[in-house]
């Protein structure tokens, strides 16, 4: 039976890797211990040795975020995606625990969850902002698609054999011209994911920036300074497509729009 404590941990794991099965576990086990409460999805629950103390959701809202003090993501940089996707409407901290490959997103190891729960039960963390995108999409004039990314925004051609035509335009005024396989606006998080392996560097996340990257055989990049007020406009020439850093693929348009949005 599911006792009520003063603070909630909200807990997302990849429940297709074992490594994030016993990983869970015993996350659950010492913040139980600590008095502290742990709430989970159903559907991950069933692959999850849970004990009945742990609360059950059966949705990944908003709302089922409401009363927890921080959301502990256990798996992949994927894994850690689809738990901003969960918790930025929220407003509700994310820890991420690496237990995929690359893992650029966690701020912790699989070989330090003894030291992840003994920070989180003595509450000695600290949160840090990380900057979004929010991306509108045109066709004539018309917004036919929104969206937002935590790593980065792409827009990629769809016609192997032909360039895209980009003109880039930023805070209204235009930068330049050219034609290239793709567009990457990247935050200073993203910068090491689709961006790095286009040849862009890695941005230090506190940097006030937007990386700006062509995807094509000679490569340019743009690091832009912004401010509450930053827009960038890619106008494409070509049929091409979008795609979120989050793996969301946008329709095919003349337009593409990425603004950056308040720290989240």
């Amino acid at each position: 039976m599911t006792q009520t404590r003063a603070r909630t941990v909200f807990l997302l794991a990849h429940t297709g890797r074992p490594a994030a099965i016993r990983s869970a576990e015993l996350v659950v086990k010492g913040l139980l211990r600590s008095g502290i409460g742990v709430r989970a999805l159903e559907a991950e629950a069933r692959d999850l040795p849970l004990p009945d103390e742990v609360d059950l959701v059966k949705e990944a809202t908003p709302q089922s975020l409401d009363g927890c003090e921080l959301l502990i993501v256990l798996g992949g940089d994927g894994t850690l995606l689809r738990g901003a996707e969960f918790g930025r409407a929220s407003g509700v901290p994310m820890l991420g625990v690496n237990l995929g490959r690359v893992g650029f997103l966690a701020e912790a190891e699989r070989d330090d969850l003894d030291k992840v729960v003994d920070r989180v039960v003595s509450k000695a963390y600290e949160v840090e902002e990380r900057m979004t995108v929010d991306v509108v999409v045109h066709r004539n004039g018309d917004i036919v698609h929104t969206d937002w990314a935590l790593n980065e925004a792409a827009v990629q051609k769809v016609s192997a054999e032909r360039m895209l035509e980009v003109v880039l335009e930023i805070d209204g005024r235009p930068v330049t011209g050219f034609g290239c396989d793709g567009i990457v606006c990247a935050t200073p998080t993203g910068s090491t994911a689709y961006a790095f392996s286009a040849g862009g560097p890695v941005v230090w996340p506190e940097v006030e920036a937007l990386l700006i990257n062509t995807v094509q055989e000679f490569d340019h990049h743009w690091i832009v300074p912004i401010d509450d007020c930053f827009r960038m406009v890619a106008t494409v020439r070509r049929e091409w497509r979008g795609l979120s850093g989050g793996g969301r693929v946008w329709p095919a348009v003349q337009e593409f729009f990425a603004e950056l949005t308040e720290r989240s």
